[in-house]
Parts: C-alpha cells; sequence; structure tokens
C-alpha cells in the first residue's frame, strides 16, 4: 500500500481523514470534505472507526451526528464521499470482506449485531 489514511480530530475546521500517498512529497488530502459529499452536520471524532479497502481507492468511516453515527466511504483521492446507512444507530469495526462488502457492527435491533452492506449503500443485511 503506497497510501496511509490519518484521523484529525483535534480542531473543528480540520477534523477529518487525511490521506497522504507515500510515492511522492504531496500534502495530505483531507477527503472527507462536504464539497466531496459529507453529508452537512456529521462530524468525526477520535472514536471514529476506519478501514482501508482491498485496492486502497476507498476509506469507509463512521460520521456523528447527534451522538449517533451513520457509515460513510470516501475516495481516497477526495472526490466522493457516500453515505451508506441512515439509520442513526451506534456503529462501529468497520471492515472490508472484499472489494465490495463491508462488515460492521451496529445496535440498530437494541443489541450489538454483524451487519454487511455493499460498497454503494445497497443489500444492507445482519451477517449470519
Amino acid at each position: 500500500m503506497d497510501k496511509i489514511a490519518l484521523l484529525s480530530a483535534g480542531r473543528k475546521e480540520q477534523t477529518g481523514v487525511y490521506v497522504l500517498d507515500l510515492r511522492g512529497l504531496a500534502d495530505l488530502v483531507l477527503i472527507t470534505t462536504q464539497e466531496a459529499g459529507l453529508t452537512p452536520g456529521y462530524t468525526l471524532r477520535s472514536e471514529s472507526d476506519m478501514s482501508w479497502s482491498p485496492d486502497s481507492q476507498h476509506v469507509a468511516f463512521v460520521a456523528y451526528k447527534d451522538d449517533q453515527s451513520d457509515l460513510f466511504v470516501a475516495q481516497s483521492d477526495g472526490k466522493g464521499v457516500q453515505r451508506l446507512t441512515y439509520h442513526g444507530a451506534n456503529i462501529g469495526s468497520v471492515v472490508w470482506v472484499d472489494q465490495q462488502t463491508l462488515a460492521f457492527v451496529s445496535d440498530w435491533e437494541g443489541q450489538d449485531m454483524m451487519y454487511l452492506i455493499e460498497r454503494d449503500g445497497g443489500n444492507l443485511r445482519r451477517a449470519r
């Protein structure tokens, strides 16, 4: 992998996921902006979980609004952010199962359970 992702949750105007390309002397790129598609009102916190896709082209992350969270995916070049969930529950432990599928833990049904969702936000289902 030629890129690293860093979570910055210190100052409000600089909070987000940054990507650094290790192949050159490029600047850190903030990939979680409203201009790229992050839903207004959502912020990242120090406890925000994040995970790289197997091809290093996307970063999945958890963002918060009003003490609840949703799952998002951002392109590692900063050109797009997509919201995957709309349930506003607690989400954690995000991992990529393969290039198209993510797994995460949520308490939507009153207790922590594992769910699967496709990278485009479709086919949300409880894992067996």
